[in-house]
């Protein structure tokens, strides 16, 4: 009973972050339906969440031990812990947009893909053993997805 209280509690609380960032940001969200996904492309964005992963929180070190570079090192930190807990909602985005679309096969808004999605990677994560693994790897995606939505050109411009 805890575990599913606590499950739920998550889902909700990540779909309220996902819906205050769609209030805002609607129009860098849609971005993601441009992506072209493929097997290439998640495979590249996991080796990148997963050197954002290990890289960040070491170059953060380095800065805070120089003292000059302490206040950096700490909004570093931060931002990657706030990266972290946000990384989930990428590929939540991708998998609910394709249950609605392959299974449902239907269309419908960017609230109910976000909705369906985040109950699908957290339904995954209850697998035993098996979920633990794949919730990493898909907040190695989603770190993949921000480090690309953060040096793409053409995603400056929206």
């Amino acid at each position: 009973l805890d575990q599913t209280k606590s499950t739920l509690i998550s889902i909700f609380s990540f779909l309220i972050v996902a819906f205050v960032i769609i209030k805002f940001k609607q129009d860098k969200v849609k971005l993601m339906d441009e992506e072209k996904v493929n097997d290439d492309s998640i495979f590249k964005k996991a080796l990148i969440g997963l050197g954002v992963l290990f890289c960040v929180p070491l170059i953060s070190i380095i800065l805070m031990v120089t003292i000059i570079g302490l206040p950096l090192g700490l909004i570093m930190l931060a931002i990657y812990s706030i990266a972290l807990y946000l990384s989930v909602l990428p590929v939540s985005y991708l998998i609910g947009k394709y249950f609605i679309n392959k299974v449902l096969k239907s269309k419908c808004n960017i609230y109910l893909v976000f909705t369906y999605g985040i109950i699908i990677v957290k339904l995954i994560s209850l697998i035993p053993w098996l979920g633990s693994v794949l919730y990493f790897l898909i907040m190695l995606i989603g770190l993949g997805y921000f480090y690309q939505f953060g040096h793409n050109k053409k995603y400056e411009k929206q």
